[in-house]
C-alpha cells in the first residue's frame, strides 16, 4: 500500500465568492478540529488562506450564526486597489 503524504496547503479565494468560500472553509475546520471557544487563535499549520477582493468590508467581515464572527485575520486577505 502506498503511503500518504502530509503537504502544506494554500487556498485562494478571488472576489466575494471566493472571500466567502475561505471563510466557511476556514469555520468548518474550526469546527472539526478547534477549540470551539477560541477562534481567533485558531490555526492549521498545514492550511493557509488568501483572499484577494477589491472590496475592504467584505474581506473584514466574519461570517456565522448565533452572533458568533467568522473572519480571516489581516494576514489572511489583500484588498486589491484600481
Amino acid at each position: 500500500m502506498a503511503k500518504k503524504k502530509v503537504v502544506k496547503t494554500l487556498l485562494i479565494g478571488l472576489g466575494g465568492t471566493g472571500n466567502l468560500a475561505l471563510k466557511y472553509a476556514k469555520k468548518r475546520f474550526h469546527e472539526m478540529y478547534g477549540d470551539q471557544n477560541n477562534y481567533a487563535d485558531f490555526d492549521l499549520p498545514l492550511v493557509e488562506y488568501l483572499a484577494l477582493d477589491t472590496f475592504e468590508e467584505d474581506l473584514i467581515k466574519g461570517v456565522g450564526s448565533d452572533g458568533l464572527e467568522f473572519g480571516l485575520k489581516a494576514s489572511e486577505y489583500q484588498v486589491l486597489h484600481e
